[in-house]
């Protein structure tokens, strides 16, 4: 299993939360929902992660109430995030997939998708194994840059790497 790391920089998980331009799985554009469930029924061994598969519903609510930075995040789901990932001025996506037939999975695949999104299905540009569904969620760091780690603390970064993303994690 995967070890706990610290975040480049020491940016906790959900900073970047307050910031423009941040979206989570109930926004999902048509386009964006088309290349999500392309992927998923290609591979049809996965779902899409969900709250149930978190121990962490007052993590959850407290990001929906006040998020870190104060600011109310409604629609605030750990395991969907859009957004500009590649610093490029296009939206992103980024989302967790876990294996359909474990009850209370404990790992799963990061897949990426670079935008832009139109009518034809993108691929994604990046999918790893990411672990300890039950404690981490998506977000950014004050910096701008993807995140995977636990509410509030430590994870590892997806930062934009050619055609892919490289993960910096430190392990400790």
């Amino acid at each position: 299993m995967r070890s706990l790391v610290l975040a480049l920089m020491l940016t906790p998980i959900i900073s970047g939360f307050g910031a423009s331009g941040i979206a989570f799985a109930a926004d999902l554009s048509a386009a964006q929902d088309k290349s999500l469930d392309a992927w998923l029924q290609a591979h049809s061994s996965y779902r899409l992660a969900a709250e149930k598969d978190c121990d962490c519903a007052d993590s959850i609510n407290l990001v929906r109430r006040s998020a870190p930075t104060g600011t109310p995040l409604p629609n605030y789901t750990p395991y969907v995030l859009m957004g500009d990932f590649r610093h490029s001025g296009i939206e992103d996506l980024a989302a967790v997939v876990v294996d359909r037939n474990e009850a209370m999975p404990k790992e799963g695949l990061l897949v990426i998708f670079d935008g832009p999104f139109a009518s034809k299905p993108r691929k994604p540009v990046y999918t790893g194994r990411v672990g300890m569904i039950a404690q981490m969620g998506l977000g950014l760091t004050n910096q701008g840059v993807l995140i995977y780690g636990a509410f509030f603390s430590e994870g590892c970064t997806y930062e934009p790497h050619g055609k892919t993303y490289r993960e910096a994690c430190v392990e400790y």
